[in-house]
């Protein structure tokens, strides 16, 4: 991840993608609710986690666009899918 990316997550900022990402698969593994919920920033994007019934939870960004990501088991593989939709809007 590149040094001007930064994840904010519940008012305290990661620069480590592994520690984002430990925090994000914690919270995606306690997530109750199928309603959207806004956990922090990503890179200037709103950054939600929306428990899904049947498959893995998502990721969504908002900005300008909507972009949602399935998230894995991995830590590590869900920031790099984050950063890879950023660096494509």
């Amino acid at each position: 991840m590149k040094k001007n990316n930064e994840v904010i997550i519940a008012n305290k900022t990661y620069d480590n993608i592994e520690d984002a990402g430990a925090i994000i698969k914690v919270l995606s593994d306690n997530a109750v609710s199928t309603e959207e919920k806004q956990i922090g920033k990503f890179n200037g994007f709103d950054l939600f986690i929306k428990k899904k019934q049947m498959s893995f939870n998502e990721l969504i960004l908002k900005g300008n666009n909507t972009y949602r990501i399935e998230l894995g088991d991995s830590p590590h593989g869900n920031m790099v899918r984050l950063e890879n939709v950023v660096k494509k809007s």
